[in-house]
């Protein structure tokens, strides 16, 4: 069976492959001597991304690209592959450092489409199972696991294009605003697509957008391709606990989550969106219990009990709990918008009569308590956005027959809530994606 690799997956692979080595954290070991790239076999045994480890995928990379390199330059390309060679087989790393592509956690993470959101989970599974000390060998990790982190990063390339983009002031007009101007009823709005703001932007935007795409494509070519060679070994083989130095140090916030959710069945999971307020307060305090003095235990009690009681006697009209856009209308998934949604959701419960009903704050889900915080932020933003807008005005600047007032400060208001819609969106999709550890302990939500 003869192999033929594309044009993205032979220059762009080796490429990215050394970029790893230069950009994980790294514990290097005494440099080993290179080796030279093994011929393929003639008889081909296929194997996933999943499975094969990432030295043996370059070295079949390593070797299709050969094919295609005039003689002249064959001894050149030898000894570049066989010295990067040589640095991956001595580079080891943070084991909680490593992503997990999506395929591998659960269906629920193929759906979210979020890179941070499976670097997150996959940290939180290997903190739970022991593993946040350990280290790998880059040589041991599956071609998955390096192209999935490799994808993070490049999306996290991306966020700097994305500042720069949500905060782009309008800064003046160009020819075509007057003429937006001028249109009935929506001209005050068109204008704001024809500054030179919305255009300088654009290549910000669509800049970030490219990059991602680009990452997408190649780990789709990575990963749905046939591998042949030696196959990573099993977590028991190659991980070697103590020594690691993450470039994300492990957090105790994280170590207290890792405590209650977990990766289980699709069959079995309650996911941890699930949890209601009232038993994630009780697990909160119950976490929290041990650092409390001694002398402040009966305060810290008293408080808490205070809370439960608040949360279980509030009670919300059922036509107020957020739901799912497209549970609603279609349309609004489309939209996107929390604040329309939430609104939407209110008057058409006081028609189908849902706020007849009342539901305890207690009995609300972690899930909802996400949900308005969307809102919140949603309406923060709006009112950040005025008061900026108050407290540094713009100039005024000629436009047609009359004047326009143009920003030509950054919009930071936009900035911190491109920020805070990052951080909900990718916490909403961990909640949704791990399931809690003892679901019997816990009342979950409808």
């Amino acid at each position: 069976m003869t192999l033929k690799m594309s044009r993205v997956s032979r220059g762009a692979a080796t490429m990215i492959l050394a970029a790893a080595t230069a950009g994980s954290a790294l514990v290097v070991a005494p440099a080993a001597a290179a080796q030279d790239v093994p011929a393929p076999t003639d008889e081909t045994t296929c194997k996933d991304a999943g499975t094969i480890s990432v030295l043996a995928a370059f070295d079949q990379m390593a070797s299709e690209t050969k094919a295609g390199i005039p003689a002249q330059f064959a001894s050149m390309f030898d000894t570049n592959v066989n010295n990067l060679r040589a640095s991956l087989v001595s580079t080891s790393v943070a084991y909680v450092d490593v992503s997990r592509d999506a395929s591998e956690i659960n269906a629920e993470a193929e759906d979210n489409e979020d890179p941070y959101a499976n670097f997150a989970v996959a940290r939180l599974d290997k903190i739970r199972n022991g593993e946040a000390d350990a280290v790998v060998a880059f040589q041991d990790l599956t071609l998955s696991e390096v192209v999935e982190t490799l994808v993070l990063g490049m999306y996290t390339f991306t966020v700097p294009l994305d500042v720069v983009a949500a905060g782009m002031p309008s800064i003046g007009p160009t020819p075509l605003t007057p003429i937006a101007q001028g249109v009935p009823l929506v001209g005050s709005m068109l204008t704001s697509y024809t500054t030179i703001g919305f255009f300088a932007k654009l290549p910000f935007q669509y800049g970030s957008r490219g990059i991602k795409q680009l990452a997408v494509a190649w780990q789709n070519n990575l990963t749905a391709r046939c591998w042949d060679g030696e196959a990573a070994p099993s977590d028991e083989e190659r991980l070697s606990d103590g020594g690691a130095r993450p470039v994300v140090p492990v957090q105790p916030q994280e170590r207290a989550n890792a405590e209650y959710m977990t990766l289980d069945d699709a069959e079995t999971c309650v996911p941890a969106s699930a949890e209601t307020l009232g038993a994630a307060l009780d697990r909160v305090a119950e976490s929290m219990r041990g650092q409390v003095p001694a002398d402040k235990q009966g305060a810290f009690d008293a408080e808490v009990a205070r809370l439960q009681n608040n949360a279980r006697t509030a009670r919300i009209t059922n036509n107020f709990i957020m739901k799912e856009p497209e549970d609603l209308n279609p349309v609004l998934a489309y939209i996107d918008d929390p604040m329309i949604t939430f609104a939407w959701g209110a008057v058409q419960g006081a028609v189908d009569g849902t706020a007849s009903g009342t539901t305890a704050v207690a009995d609300l889900t972690v899930g909802n308590g996400v949900d308005y915080t969307y809102v919140a932020d949603s309406l923060v933003g709006m009112i950040v956005s005025k008061i900026w807008g108050t407290v540094v005005p713009g100039v005024e600047l000629p436009v047609g027959t009359g004047t326009m007032e143009f920003s030509v400060v950054p919009n930071f208001p936009a900035v911190a809530s491109y920020f805070s819609g990052q951080a909900l969106d990718t916490y909403d999709n961990i909640l949704d994606t791990m399931c809690l550890v003892h679901p019997e302990d816990a009342e979950t939500g409808e």
